[in-house]
Order: structure tokens, then sequence, then C-alpha cells
């Protein structure tokens, strides 16, 4: 248990230290990560998605709506995955799970390699 905790922590120190970025360093980082993933998701267009660590501005709000039938959003972050969760609530299409991704693996294969969607818990 005490690497979970030392990992919230963690996450928790992140998750600050990006919410108060004083240098803009983390903003110009997120705007070149997401248009370098997004010119990979136009050349290699997938119906099912899943993002690990959001930030505060989810990739699905830049990709054409009916580009997908499922996303699924990973976040351990608290102020990340409320931001998700809040832009995804009207959209049955979008799981936002708030956790590590490695607890998650055998929940995510199962959703996304072999489910056709529904609400993840």
């Amino acid at each position: 248990m005490e690497g979970f905790a030392s990992a919230m922590r963690n996450i928790h120190q992140y998750e600050q230290a990006y919410l108060q970025d004083e240098h803009d360093f983390e903003r110009y980082q997120v705007r070149y990560r997401r248009k370098k993933v997004l010119e990979l998701y136009e050349k290699l267009p997938s119906n099912r998605v899943l993002e690990i660590g959001c930030g505060m501005e989810p990739l699905f709000h830049f990709v054409p709506q009916d580009s997908f039938s499922q996303w699924v959003v990973v976040e351990p972050a608290d102020a990340f995955y409320a931001a998700a969760e809040r832009a995804s609530k009207e959209d049955d299409r979008i799981h936002c799970l708030h956790r590590f991704f490695d607890k998650e693996a055998a929940l995510l294969k199962e959703c996304c390699v072999h489910s056709g969607g529904g609400r993840l818990t």
C-alpha cells in the first residue's frame, strides 16, 4: 500500500505543478504533444481510443465527434479526471476512469477489445 500512497503523492505534486506552471513550459509541451497525437490519429483513425492521462483538455475535444464509437480516458489526477468527466458527461461513448492505468489493464483490455461499449465502473 505504501507504493500506492507514494504514487498518489507524486500525482498530486505533478497535478499542482502542471496547474501552476509559471513559465508556460508545460502548456507548450501539451500543444506539441496534442498536435503530434492528432496527426497520428488522422493518419490511423480508430473507432476505439484509449487515452492515458488527459491533462485539462482530453483529446476527444479535438477530433471529429463522428470519428469514434468508444473513447476511454484513464486519469489518476483529481483535477484532470474531473475536467474529463465534466466534458464527457453527455456522451455515453466516452468513459473516464479515475485511477492508474497499470491497475486497470485487464478491465481496459476487456472493454476496448471485446466489447461494443457500455459504461465502465
